[in-house]
C-alpha cells in the first residue's frame, strides 16, 4: 500500500533530497537524448507549476537561494536552459505543452471566455495507446474538465484545493487504487498553483516582511492584491517602492514554500518506490511580471519575465546534462514520446529536444489582458508585436537579456527578417480571431 504524505505546512526538517544515482552505476548510456544508464524508465510523473519566474532559480541567475531542491534536480537531470513558453497564461500554455503543438497550428486559440477545447489535451491519449493509465489532479480551474482538458485522462479532477501537498496526496490516492486493480504502467500528473496571486505562503516564509513598513491593505487576499496593484499609476514613488517590496517578499516566500513542498513530494515518491522506474518532467506554464514592462502579474506581455519557462527531465538513471539550444513548450511531448520509444503523431509539430536547428524560430502568442500579442525569437533576437496598437519591439537578447531597449527600426534587416518570420503566424491567427484585427501589419 502506498504511504500517504505527512502534510507539513512549513519547512520540512529532515526531508531527504532524492538525487540521481547515475554517477554510481557502471551501465552504458543509451543513444537517445536525454540519455539513460540502462533502459529508459517505463512510467511518467509530470509536475507542472503555475506562475513561476525562471530567474528566481540559482541556475538562471538568482543569488537568493530560494529553490535549492529544484536547482539540485536540474543539475542531476537534464535541463533546457533556453526554454520559452508558448504564451503568458495558463490555458494556452498548457494546451500547447500537452498537445506538443502550437495553438495556431492546432486551430484553437484559448481565450478568457473559457470556450473549452474541442478535444482534450492529447498526451494522455498518446500514452493510453501504449498501455499507460493516467491520473491528473489540478489546482487550477483552467486545467480542468470545464475547459475539456481532462477528457483523455483515465482519472482527471480539479478538487478545489491549492496546497501542493494536498494535490499530490489526492493524485497518490487515485494512483494507488489503479495499481491495486492491476495497473502496471502509469502517468501521474499534478498541476500546482503556487506561487500564483495572492502570494500567501505560511507565515514562516514571510519573515522578511518584519523589516518593511506595513501596508494598510492585505496583499494575501486576491481581491485586495489586485486592487492595490491596480492603483499603481496613482501612487507616489515611495508608495510604489514599498508596494513592490511587499509583493516581492511575498513572491519569494511562495517560491521557498514551493521548493520545500516539492522536496516533500519527491521524498514521498521515493518512499513509495514510484521513482524507481519513472521519468519525472517538471515544467512551468508562464512567469510573472513586477512592472518590468508596465504591469503586475501575467497575461499582459510576452517579455521574458512572463514568457520564459523551465523544462527539466529527471530519472534515477538519467545522464545529467544541459541543453543550451533553443527549446519551446511544444517540444516536451515529442521528447517524452521519443524517450518511451513511441511514435510521434503527425499533428505534433514540436521538436524532440536535441534535433532542432540552432537558428529555429520560436513563436509565442496570447489573447488576454492587452488583446492580441505575438512574438518570434530567433538567433538571439526577439520581435514583439501588439495588435491593438501596431507597436513593434525588437530586442537583442544577448546584450539586453531583460528586454529594456527597443531596437526596432523598420529599415533594419534584422527587423525585416523577423517580421517575415512572424507574418505567416499573424495571418493564420487573424483568420482564427474574427473579432480582432491587427493594426499596422506592415514591416
Amino acid at each position: 500500500m502506498l504511504a500517504l504524505l505527512t502534510l507539513l505546512a512549513c519547512n520540512p526538517d529532515g526531508a531527504e533530497t532524492t538525487s540521481s544515482a547515475a554517477a554510481t552505476t557502471d551501465a552504458t548510456p543509451t543513444d537517445t537524448f536525454p540519455s539513460f544508464l540502462g533502459a529508459p524508465p517505463r512510467n511518467l510523473i509530470m509536475i507542472s507549476i503555475d506562475t513561476f519566474r525562471r530567474d528566481h532559480m540559482a541556475r538562471y541567475g538568482s543569488d537568493l537561494g530560494l529553490l535549492p531542491f529544484l536547482d539540485e534536480l536540474a543539475a542531476d537531470g537534464v535541463a533546457m536552459d533556453d526554454h520559452v513558453s508558448c504564451s503568458n497564461w495558463t490555458y494556452p500554455s498548457i494546451t500547447c505543452v500537452m498537445n506538443g503543438r502550437d495553438n495556431i497550428d492546432a486551430g484553437f486559440i484559448p481565450q478568457f471566455d473559457r470556450t473549452p477545447l474541442p478535444e482534450g489535451v492529447k498526451l494522455p491519449a498518446y500514452l493510453s495507446d501504449a498501455g499507460f493509465y493516467s491520473v491528473a489532479i489540478s489546482s487550477n480551474g483552467w486545467f480542468s474538465s470545464e475547459t475539456n482538458m481532462m477528457e483523455f485522462y483515465d482519472h482527471g479532477d480539479t478538487p478545489g484545493v491549492g496546497l501542493a501537498l494536498l494535490v499530490y496526496q489526492k493524485a497518490l490516492e487515485k494512483l494507488e487504487r489503479a495499481m491495486l486493480s492491476g495497473v502496471d504502467r502509469w502517468f501521474l500528473h499534478i498541476h500546482l498553483t503556487e506561487p500564483h496571486v495572492p502570494y500567501r505562503p505560511p507565515d514562516p516564509y514571510l519573515d522578511e516582511l518584519a523589516a518593511l513598513e506595513p501596508l494598510d491593505v492585505d496583499l494575501g487576499q486576491a481581491e485586495t492584491h489586485y486592487d492595490a496593484t491596480g492603483a499603481w499609476n496613482n501612487l507616489s514613488d515611495a508608495e510604489r517602492e514599498l508596494l513592490l517590496e511587499h509583493l516581492q517578499v511575498r513572491y519569494r516566500g511562495e517560491m521557498r514554500y514551493l521548493d520545500d513542498q516539492l522536496q516533500l513530494i519527491f521524498s514521498n515518491l521515493a518512499i513509495n518506490g514510484l521513482l524507481d522506474d519513472a521519468l519525472v518532467v517538471f515544467w512551468t506554464d508562464h512567469g510573472e511580471q513586477f512592472w518590468e514592462h508596465g504591469y503586475q502579474t501575467h497575461a499582459y506581455g510576452l517579455h521574458r519575465e512572463e514568457n520564459d519557462a523551465i523544462a527539466i527531465f529527471w530519472a534515477d538513471n538519467i545522464v545529467p546534462a544541459a541543453w543550451s539550444g533553443p527549446t519551446h513548450h511544444s517540444d516536451v511531448v515529442p521528447t517524452i514520446l521519443d524517450i518511451f520509444g513511441l511514435p510521434i503523431p503527425a499533428e505534433v509539430n514540436g521538436k524532440v529536444i536535441g534535433t532542432a536547428d540552432d537558428d529555429r524560430a520560436r513563436y509565442t502568442m496570447s489573447v488576454a489582458r492587452l488583446g492580441v500579442v505575438q512574438a518570434v525569437i530567433q538567433s538571439g533576437r526577439k520581435l514583439y508585436y501588439q495588435w491593438w496598437s501596431g507597436d513593434k519591439e525588437l530586442y537583442d537578447l544577448e546584450s539586453d537579456p531583460q528586454e529594456t531597449t527597443n531596437l526596432y527600426d523598420p529599415d533594419d534587416p534584422a527587423a525585416v527578417a523577423l517580421w517575415e518570420e512572424l507574418t505567416p503566424q499573424m495571418e493564420a491567427l487573424d483568420a482564427l480571431l474574427p473579432s480582432h484585427t491587427p493594426l499596422d501589419p506592415g514591416p
